[in-house]
């Protein structure tokens, strides 16, 4: 395990040592960086595990080791942890989050058959400690091109990063360890007031049928729907569950959405995490919808 972490060490260690007073770094910076890895390092065997690694490549932001192993070969439970553990240790860790630069492990036997893979986004090796439930600052959506008009706030939580969002109606986001937070904000074509969007939530039958709706792209399968309020706004809260694809692997998630029909404005605040570690964030996710604030109706 040890002589392992050694050799992934050694391919973040050229990669950070390379360009380490680099602010920023673009994808073309990061391809060639891969190149210069694959060059030095490509062919290095450990002589007590096997483990060779064959190349280095990269996809967009990812830098991608890509190991051969002996065909007896089991990929540790904690290997993951240990990559995180050592490349913090050598402030390489550092480097990758301050530059954004996500890495990927893959292991594959003799046979091309894959054998074990570990991915490390860069919010990984942040140094920022997590604090359960505990919210900071507001984050104010008012006059953002992407709220539709809407304002709305909401707190971020403590050891998160704040990211906005890269389709056309999500503001923002809030990224947490394996966990993600989603403001998304969709035109109705038609508007509602408070009591017609409370009515529609609490007509059991149209409730499951608006939930539906709401998951429907997603694939989602629905397990509850129940009406709430939401600083003075009926909601709809379902919780659901699905699976999505990331590379070349998959993992199944479980999510739970409020959501408000705000005029003619749909607002949909979305925590969704892995299925593993979704019973940890579902109380930060709750803590952030407590904290959303419609300033206008206080004028």
């Amino acid at each position: 395990m040890f002589m392992i972490c050694n050799v992934l060490w050694a391919a973040g260690l050229l990669l950070w040592s390379f360009h380490i007073q680099a602010q920023s770094f673009s994808e073309q910076e990061i391809a060639q960086l891969a190149q210069e890895v694959t060059r030095t390092l490509a062919g290095r065997t450990n002589s007590e595990t096997g483990v060779a690694l064959t190349r280095c490549v990269s996809e967009g932001r990812t830098v991608i080791y890509q190991y051969r192993v002996p065909d007896n070969w089991t990929m540790p439970g904690n290997l993951k942890a240990a990559i995180i553990r050592q490349f913090k240790k050598e402030s390489i860790g550092q480097f990758y989050h301050r530059n954004q630069i996500n890495s990927a492990f893959t292991y594959t036997d003799s046979e091309g058959t894959l054998r074990g893979q570990v991915e490390v986004p860069w919010r990984d090796f942040s140094s920022d400690p997590v604090v359960p439930n505990k919210l900071g600052t507001y984050v104010d959506f008012e006059g953002h091109e992407k709220a539709m008009g809407v304002n709305i706030k909401l707190k971020q939580p403590l050891g998160w990063t704040y990211e906005e969002g890269v389709r056309p109606h999500i503001p923002g986001k809030f990224i947490g360890k394996g966990a993600s937070y989603n403001l998304i904000i969709r035109d109705t074509g038609q508007f509602f007031s408070r009591n017609d969007s409370r009515a529609l939530f609490e007509d059991q039958e149209w409730r499951n049928v608006i939930a539906e709706e709401w998951i429907e792209d997603e694939g989602g399968e629905l397990l509850k729907a129940e009406v709430v309020e939401i600083d003075r706004y009926p909601a709809l809260q379902i919780t659901y569950t699905g699976s999505r694809k990331n590379l070349d692997t998959s993992f199944n998630y479980k999510a739970i959405c409020w959501g408000i029909y705000f005029e003619d404005r749909l607002i949909l605040l979305q925590g969704i995490a892995s299925s593993t570690s979704y019973r940890t964030n579902l109380p930060v996710f709750k803590a952030i919808t407590r904290s959303v604030v419609f300033p206008d109706q206080y004028k």
